[in-house]
């Protein structure tokens, strides 16, 4: 016994090392490779909402006129992507995944979890020799919501232009609830193609532009010591589509074909602590790493849409549409339309 309380408080005298440089870059390493298993799914749902809910007919709407929009999207992840297998990434050798679903986890869409990472560093204390070190590290959970989806939420306002034009803005502001801001802007352009062609009345075609730019912000709870940590999404998706649609007493029926191009980025910011927490080295810090994780994806595409409008005396309209890309994604739009019909 005063052998070994010797040997503590020499231990304590002594200098404690670590390669906190190469321990820093692995614990990145296995970090970014976690972050990009974890945020695959969600990432490209968040664009393909940013890409859907534009049109609700290829109609032009009177110059001068007004059109105010709700938009609703939610796009669709499947059941086998809203988790992943441990074992299928290539981690190092000092992590490994302990707790219920091991080696199961969560991605963004996956729901909550309860596993946790127990990840080793190895030291050095002079005249005593190499000692190990392990940490339990929280696993991030993950959203639970019908059908996988990931939804959005985005006022529209629609402004007719002279020569057949129809100029269409969407904006959320900064908002911030339970941790979670998000903010959105977009702006695109239709032009009408009858005046060009011998078309019935009641059938319209249109070609439009659309460019959007979306950012979520997540501040995550229990992971490594640190400051002003946060999990950010952010994106730009740019659209370019030709709608047909036909307008038959109450209610009209359009279909879309469209190209696009999308880009976005998932960031882990802040600042991240690793200390020893127990033991004869408690309170040792090994590294501290600042903004961690940056990962990026790009994505260009075919995306066909299909949907119905109900109006209510000209004055109300309710449209739901479905898109089909890589992933799907179901819109629902109300609308409040200000003398957008032509004049009989």
């Amino acid at each position: 016994m005063a052998a070994g309380v010797l040997l503590g408080i020499t231990a304590h005298a002594q200098v404690v090392n670590f390669d906190s440089e190469s321990i820093s870059r692995e614990f990145v390493r296995n970090f970014n490779i976690y972050s990009e298993a974890y945020s695959e799914p969600v990432m490209e749902a968040f664009s393909y909402n940013s890409l859907s809910g534009w049109n609700q007919t290829a109609r032009i709407i009177r110059p001068y006129s007004v059109r105010l929009e709700f938009v609703t999207g939610a796009t669709f992840t499947k059941d086998a992507e809203v988790t992943f297998n441990f074992n299928d990434y290539l981690f190092s050798d000092n992590i490994e995944l302990e707790g219920p679903t091991e080696p199961i986890l969560p991605t963004a869409l996956g729901g909550s979890t309860e596993n946790y990472f127990r990840y080793s560093v190895q030291g050095n204390v002079s005249l005593v020799g190499d000692f190990t070190t392990t940490q339990d590290i929280p696993a991030f959970s993950g959203v639970t919501s019908p059908f996988n989806s990931t939804p959005n939420v985005v006022p529209q306002l629609s402004l007719g232009l002279p020569g057949s034009f129809e100029l269409t803005a969407r904006f959320f502001p900064y908002y911030n609830y339970q941790g979670v801001s998000h903010n959105e802007f977009g702006i695109g352009v239709k032009h009408g193609l009858g005046q060009y062609f011998k078309m019935p009345t009641n059938l319209h075609w249109n070609v439009g532009v659309f460019y959007d730019l979306n950012q979520y912000t997540y501040r995550p709870e229990d992971f490594l010591e640190g400051e002003d940590q946060r999990i950010r999404l952010r994106g730009s998706a740019l659209l370019m589509e030709s709608l047909a649609s036909y307008d038959y007493k109450f209610v009209s029926v359009f279909g879309g074909l469209g190209f696009y191009n999308w880009t976005n980025s998932f960031d882990i910011l802040g600042t991240y602590r690793y200390v020893v927490e127990e033991g004869q080295f408690n309170g040792r810090e090994v590294f501290t790493t600042t903004d961690p994780v940056t990962l990026s994806r790009n994505k260009t595409g075919v995306k066909g849409s299909a949907g119905v409008t109900f109006r209510i005396l000209k004055v109300v309209s309710l449209s739901a549409a479905y898109h089909l890309a890589s992933r799907n994604t179901l819109t629902v739009n109300l609308s409040f339309n200000f003398a957008t019909w032509p004049k009989e």
